[in-house]
């Protein structure tokens, strides 16, 4: 394991990443580079100092990627976060929930993407208590600049556990599009994981989707992990899936990954799909009526995925070979995307899902 090393909380974390660049999330723990201020890391793309910059203060600094994710149903998980436009000079504004079962929980873990450093916050007893996030201990630098950029949030126990990232974009005046194809064959991790649970938890945690599945009675589709984007993809041919950043490892859900297509934030419901068994129940839009239409087969047994899916059968695929942008309306190359691993019955889950962008 990597050492890592704890600075001043009165240094900054920053990243220095370009809003056109899209890297991704950084493990390999490079050094900053010597031309950038020694507050600044560097980011692992070799995008050009100077380019538009998130930079966060207030906690303790760490040196290297954020802590890998456990599989494990006691790791402590974040909920219903929700992040405010940000000012710069001024306190983020953001709340999230905490599901700690084993009470235990310790630190809010924060990364903006490609950072060669992470935040450590201590978590106090009547955050752990009352399972209640306050996320105005972190400071927005009067040096960051407009832009949009993802940021990885997570929680870590007294045993060192880390739970599977929430994944949210902050921004900086208006929304901009995240450039993912900028710099292709960069991943970018868009879900963080979630262990095998019963999925009353799950509905319990996060609530349902504006979806329902035919079952007798029908059932509401429940909430696994959410995830909202505003892409940029000029330059892509294809955005492929895998449940790691070097994409071998195939990458699955019980029971659907469900994928809204809007033209910009805040547009009308443009389309909607879903990656998951496609012998199962219908799926209908609550609000629209419309059937949702099934894409590519899973194969993959959910036994071999990570976290594992107590069930033999296919839960899953073969890395890199959903292919998210063959489903997006020809001719678009900025849109948002709204993902929700979903589950309407018995247990719920998913492995890490990252973007390679070819």
């Amino acid at each position: 394991m990597q050492r890592r090393h704890v600075r001043s909380e009165n240094r900054w974390l920053a990243l220095l990443v370009a809003a056109v660049s899209g890297c991704g999330s950084s493990s390999s723990g490079q050094s900053p580079d010597a031309s950038v201020p020694s507050d600044v890391s560097a980011p692992d793309d070799g995008s050009a100092p100077g380019a538009p910059s998130l930079l966060l203060q207030g906690c303790t600094i760490v040196s290297g990627d954020r802590p890998a994710s456990s599989s494990a149903a006691s790791a402590p998980q974040l909920a219903h976060l929700a992040i405010a436009a940000a000012t710069p000079g001024q306190k983020l504004s953001g709340t999230a929930t905490l599901y700690d079962p084993s009470a235990i929980a310790s630190k809010l873990i924060v990364q903006v993407r490609g950072a060669t450093e992470h935040l450590a916050c201590p978590l106090s007893v009547d955050e752990v208590s009352g399972k209640a996030l306050n996320l105005d201990r972190l400071m927005v630098a009067s040096r960051s600049t407009a832009g949009s950029y993802l940021v990885y949030f997570g929680i870590q126990d007294a045993n060192a556990s880390v739970g599977g990232y929430a994944v949210a974009t902050v921004a900086i005046g208006a929304p901009v599009p995240l450039a993912v194809c900028a710099s292709p064959g960069v991943p970018v991790q868009i879900i963080g994981r979630a262990p095998s649970e019963v999925t009353a938890v799950y509905a319990a945690m996060n609530g349902a989707t504006d979806y329902t599945v035919a079952t007798v009675p029908p059932a509401p589709l429940v909430v696994v992990r959410t995830t909202r984007l505003f892409l940029d993809v000029t330059g892509c041919n294809h955005l492929l899936l895998a449940s790691d950043a070097a994409g071998v490892k195939p990458v699955g859900w019980d029971n659907y990954l469900l994928v809204e297509y809007r033209a910009a934030p805040g547009a009308a419901l443009g389309d909607t799909w879903y990656y998951g068994s496609t012998t199962s129940a219908a799926i209908t839009n609550n609000t629209t009526q419309r059937a949702v239409t099934p894409k590519d087969t899973m194969t993959v047994a959910g036994t071999s995925l990570d976290p594992p899916v107590p069930n033999p059968a296919p839960f899953g695929y073969p890395p890199l070979t959903v292919d998210v942008l063959a489903s997006i309306p020809a001719g678009s190359a900025t849109f948002e995307l709204t993902l929700d691993i979903a589950d309407y019955s018995g247990d719920g889950s998913t492995t890490d899902v990252w973007i390679v962008p070819q």
